[in-house]
């Protein structure tokens, strides 16, 4: 039996190691813990949205990091859309985030967005706030509808109704899209600072 104490051993410490990686390398808020508090202060804002001709600024695909993983050692991650605007109302600088979304349907949401008169979903602190805003601070976007009309696309492809797909977030998607922004970007220092009473 004394064979398989050295197996156990090596077990054990793979087993810390990986433990205590995945504790101090998280990249997690615990955004669980306050993810209704900063829910409830969501409020809709209408919004028109002008074109921006510097697309590295306006439109890119990037991702969030999950942390460690116990398979293969490496990080997981998913995929965040992301199309910064200018308001044309208010003027302020807006950024529109899609978590783990088809690229389906992010393929098409700036053309459908720019010069339509949108209903956009921001936090009330956020927008209050005179540090957001700015063209290097936008003001985070969780959900948008279109105001006169749904934004959609014509598509024949499964899940349309009557010809049309919505770009639309769904309410799940629109909640999703709230707390991964809290959990994985908002950075630690403001998630400390407007959650946990850190300065």
């Amino acid at each position: 039996m004394n064979t398989y104490k050295p197996l156990f051993f090596f077990a054990f410490v793979i087993i810390f190691f990986v433990i205590f990686y995945k504790v101090s390398h998280s990249p997690e808020n615990d955004a669980n813990k306050y993810y209704q508090q900063y829910f409830d202060r969501i409020t809709t804002v209408k919004a028109l949205p002008l074109k921006i001709v510097d697309p590295d600024y306006a439109i890119h695909i990037t991702h969030y990091d999950t942390g460690f993983t116990l398979i293969g050692y490496k990080a997981s991650s998913g995929s965040i859309y992301v199309f910064n605007f200018q308001d044309s109302i208010s003027n302020k600088y807006f950024s529109l985030r899609l978590f783990d979304k088809n690229f389906q349907i992010t393929n098409f949401v700036d053309e459908s967005l720019v010069n339509t008169e949108i209903t956009v979903y921001v936090n009330k602190d956020d927008l209050n706030n005179p540090a957001y805003g700015t063209k290097q601070n936008p003001i985070p976007v969780f959900s948008f509808k279109g105001v006169k009309e749904p934004v959609r696309v014509e598509s024949n492809n499964p899940g349309s109704v009557n010809g049309y797909k919505t770009l639309e977030p769904t309410q799940a998607e629109y909640e999703h899209n709230v707390l991964l922004y809290l959990k994985y970007i908002m950075t630690k220092e403001e998630f400390k600072k407007r959650f946990e009473g850190g300065k």
